[in-house]
């Protein structure tokens, strides 16, 4: 299993735009779908505030169970948020999408089939 982080300043440039953000995340898939023979990983995750984003893109959202760590994690993200949208606290806001912490799993297998 392996980790995946996002570069949330590189992915949410031009966020005023959804797709620029799904194009963004789509060609960094593309890259590590070529690489993830190399990396014998069976399996990617993450912890993110953009599940509806990461479901288009082909992974299983997860609800976290409740408690300190969730808590945590939905601060901090929340806090990541704020930081690098470019409408910042507004975001928060808008209401568009639900801005809960899940898990988001993709297998290698998935990642090859979407993506390369």
């Amino acid at each position: 299993m392996a980790e995946l982080h996002l570069d949330n300043w590189r992915a949410n440039r031009g966020a005023v735009y959804p797709w620029r953000m799904l194009e963004v995340t789509r060609s960094e898939l593309k890259f590590l779908a070529n690489q993830v023979s190399e990396l014998k990983v069976k399996a990617f995750y993450g912890i993110t505030l953009h599940h509806a984003l990461t479901k288009r893109l082909g992974f299983t959202v997860r609800e976290i169970s409740p408690g300190f760590r969730r808590w945590l994690t939905q601060l901090f993200l929340t806090g990541l948020l704020i930081s690098y949208h470019p409408k910042g606290e507004l975001r928060l806001e808008e209401g568009t999408t639900s801005l809960k912490v899940k898990e988001v799993w993709l297998s290698s297998a998935e990642l090859l089939r979407h993506y390369s």
